[in-house]
């Protein structure tokens, strides 16, 4: 599955600078369901019939009943237009919630068998490159989605219940964004300090990742340093502003592979096959 997840990021950055389509959406499932599916057949093509229900793992309780299948072309065409408008379009839509709300279409509409939770994760992923926010390839949301399940059900069922109100959900995203920039704060420190230490094994003048040096040499910080540097002085508050249309760095070798995997173990939702 890790595998699978790679590939559809590398084909998300392929795809960035072009208008996402239903065949395009299809063939992102296809890849991040590959070898996955209890039916093969399923990857890559909407779902086929309304046996998917959205359900309280505890109780068994039907939480959602997801659109009739047969509407689901539509709507995947309507979310593709949607996904496309651009900054200039009435109404406005920041992009980021523009991002966030792809994300939460996918989960109400559950068009797939399976996997839609990996393909709403993917669509963010494109909608966040495709505006310049190229840094989110280096978050992973899936860790934080799984630490605190509850909360992830509670903003759907909340948006749900009052009227299709998605703020309860982009409220929740966003936070959830805000503790993976904070992440990648940690993440950072920790691999700077761990080459320092390294470095310092070594004999002769080292430049850090910092742009620090040991011995007599003074050259100029690297490329990769004052990116880092100035990933690590933004304000946290700022920080999705301070990434849009910034040269990508090549120094940074995280990235969440992982993150569009979240797995339903101990998760209070899921999404579950039953006959009508």
């Amino acid at each position: 599955m890790i595998f699978n997840n790679f590939a559809a990021m590398e084909h998300i950055r392929s795809l960035r600078d072009q208008p996402i389509t239903p065949e395009r959406i299809l063939e992102l499932h296809r890849m991040l369901t590959a070898d996955t599916l209890d039916d093969s057949v399923d990857a890559g093509r909407l779902r086929q019939s309304d046996d998917v229900k959205v359900v309280d793992n505890r109780t068994g309780t039907v939480l959602h009943d997801p659109p009739h299948w047969a509407e689901l072309p539509l709507r995947l065409e309507r979310l593709c237009a949607f996904a496309n408008a651009d900054e200039g379009s009435a109404p406005f839509v920041h992009p980021v919630v523009r991002a966030i709300l792809l994300h939460f279409m996918i989960g109400y509409d559950h068009p797939f068998a399976d996997g839609n939770g990996r393909t709403a994760r993917a669509l963010f992923y494109w909608a966040m490159a495709r505006s310049g926010y190229w840094l989110m390839e280096f978050l992973s949301i899936s860790q934080f989605l799984r630490q605190a399940p509850a909360q992830y059900v509670t903003a759907y069922l909340h948006t749900e219940t009052d009227g299709g109100d998605t703020t309860y959900f982009i409220l929740h995203q966003l936070g959830t964004i805000r503790k993976s920039i904070e992440a990648l704060y940690v993440y950072l420190a920790r691999k700077t300090n761990e080459q320092k230490d390294a470095q310092r094994l070594l004999p002769g003048p080292r430049r850090f990742a910092d742009g620090s040096t040991t011995g007599r040499s003074h050259s100029s910080p690297t490329p990769c340093a004052i990116q880092a540097r100035r990933i690590e002085s933004a304000p946290t508050s700022s920080f999705m502003v301070w990434c849009i249309k910034r040269p990508e760095p090549t120094c940074l070798s995280w990235r969440p592979w992982a993150s569009l995997t979240s797995s339903s173990k101990g998760s209070p939702l899921s999404s579950t096959r039953r006959r009508i």
